[in-house]
Formats: structure tokens, sequence, C-alpha cells
């Protein structure tokens, strides 16, 4: 799939419209007591839970109730967190008058790394005020690949990796430092100075097309949905 400044998912208007509207949204005080007031509500629940012994339970339909909360009490978390950050992670994209750059990092999730999964494409973005278009989209294996740099230990003895490049260097679990060590090479590779490192695994473009909608590619007659998508790329 051939990604350009015109691409239906970055830089056409209906995007950006809605990305502005729910940055604008977000920011409204009734919406913060809204997420203020569910994240108080969930910690009651979490603090609650605390004082339930589920083998004491006898009724089983309340013992499962107890234990689908357990399982999904990290991804509500996850979830409020994000809900959170949202306005800030918008503001620097939509609402800087100077134009930015920003590293998109395509994780493949199905061969995992420390970040979410294998580098196996970057893109360049710029964002200039209301107007957010892809400059660059490259394969990770034609980005990247200098100065020779030795491969963490691990990398090398499990991987049989002979250097450390771009497509590697999510090694880390600490994003901050994946996403410095990325940004790095693909400075070093290219030129390009860039104001961030955004990384997305394929379940992030999965809630991308569920907020923005389907993507159509009439030269391939495809129309690829947060359901389908992944079963296409693979």
């Amino acid at each position: 799939m051939e990604a350009s400044s015109n691409s239906p998912v970055l830089g056409t208007p209906p995007t950006l419209e809605k990305l502005d509207k729910l940055f604008t949204r977000l920011q409204e005080p009734d919406v913060q007591m809204r997420f203020a007031r569910v994240e108080n509500f969930f910690n009651s629940l979490v603090n609650a839970r605390q004082s339930i012994d589920t083998g004491k339970l006898s009724i089983t339909k309340l013992k499962e109730i107890v234990v689908l909360f357990d399982q999904n009490e990290q991804q509500v978390h996850n979830a409020l967190s994000v809900a959170h950050s949202l306005p800030a992670l918008l503001s620097p994209a939509l609402g800087n008058p100077t134009p930015r750059k920003y590293l998109i990092v395509a994780q493949n999730s199905d061969e995992l790394r420390a970040t979410g999964g294998f580098i196996s494409a970057v893109g360049l973005v710029e964002a200039d005020g209301n107007n957010l278009k892809i400059l660059d989209f490259k394969d990770s294996y034609q980005v990247g690949n200098k100065p020779y740099v030795l491969p963490p230990t691990p990398l090398a003895r499990y991987m049989q990796a002979g250097a450390l490049t771009l497509r590697d260097a999510n090694w880390w679990a600490d994003f901050p430092l994946s996403a410095r060590t990325i940004a790095g090479f693909y400075t070093q590779d290219t030129g390009v100075k860039l104001d961030g490192v955004l990384a997305m695994d394929m379940q992030a473009v999965a809630y991308l097309f569920d907020a923005l909608g389907s993507l159509e590619l009439p030269k391939y007659g495809e129309v690829l949905t947060g359901q389908n998508f992944q079963q296409r790329i693979r």
C-alpha cells in the first residue's frame, strides 16, 4: 500500500476536522469532570474489590464477574490514562504555529519487541498549524543503517545481529530511550531533525480506524476497517 501526502488517513480535511473537534471537546470542563468522576468511581471499585474473597463466593455468576473485573482492571486504568493525556498529545500537533516533524514508527506486533513489535516501516509527518501531511514513508531496512553501532549483547547473542540499526532500535522497554535511539539513527541517516517519535502497533491502528472510519483503496479494490486490516496486511 502506497502512502502519500494525499493519504485518506493523514492529511485530508475530514481527518483534521475530527482531530480538532476531539482536541477541543477533550479540553472542555464538563468532559474533564466526567473523566474525573469515572476515574474516582473506578478507583472505588478497585478498593472495594480488595475486600472480596472470590473463594468464599457461592454464586458462580458473581465469581465470574469478579474474575472478569480482575482481568480488565489494568486495561481500564490504561484507557483512563490515555484519555487524560490526549489533550497534551494533540496540542503540539494541532495548536503549534511552528511546523513540527514527527517520526511515525510502524510496529508489527506479530513479531514482538520491547515497545510493541518489530519496526517494519517509518513515516515522516509534518504538522503545520491545522495541516498534517506525510513527507516520507520507508521500509525500515532502507533507513538508519549507519553508522555502525555494536548491538546490545542479548540482541547479538539470540538474534545474531551484527550491528544495531533503526529497525532494532526499540530494543529497550523504556520507550523514551528507544525513541531517542530511533530518532538518532533517522537524523544521522537523513539529516532531518525530529520533534518527536510516535510508535504504533496493530492495535493502535485498529483504534484509529474505529475513530476515523474506513479507508478506501480503489487501486486495490479494498476497503480497510478496524476489523479486517490486520488480516489484509498479513
